[in-house]
């Protein structure tokens, strides 16, 4: 599976330009339709009913992707991101891979965790152990991590 988050100034510059190009695109697709006032108001009604279906819709898909994995495994891809060295390795975090079969169980403490880190400068590749303290705190164990590519 693939998580990706913006982090990354070409990233956001990209999001910003295709956006602008999104934008100009509608308005020569939508022109026609916006000449006729029963045609606009039909426009603008669908757009005020779908745009609240996609919001919620990207809510739950959101919620569904995010329930799927264990806490060990959320927090301690947290406590990875925050390690220094790999910080150096991979500058500002920009996207994780992992395999949903090497998630560790909901019960597991210490739990160990498989997953890739990608980052401006560099993929790393992260074996870790997170466990759990009695105040119910994760922290991290240990820490292996090997530099796939480097940017």
């Amino acid at each position: 599976m693939h998580e990706s988050v913006g982090g990354d100034k070409n990233y956001k510059m990209f999001g910003i330009i295709s956006l602008v190009f999104s934008a100009v695109l509608a308005y020569f697709f939508f022109k026609p339709y916006l000449k006729h006032p029963a045609t606009r108001k039909k426009l603008i009604k669908t757009f005020l009913i779908l745009l609240p279906i996609a919001v919620i819709g990207s809510y739950i898909g959101t919620y569904i992707i995010e329930a799927g994995q264990p806490d060990s495994f959320n927090e301690g891809v947290e406590l990875v991101k925050e390690d220094k060295r790999i910080i150096e390795k991979i500058g500002s975090y920009k996207s994780l891979w992992f395999n949903e079969n090497e998630l560790p169980k909901e019960t597991d403490n210490p739990a160990d965790l498989f997953f890739e880190l990608e980052g401006s400068k560099g993929v790393v590749q992260v074996k870790s152990k997170v466990a759990k303290d009695n105040t119910g705190r994760w922290y991290l164990v240990e820490v292996q991590d090997s530099l796939i590519e480097q940017y």
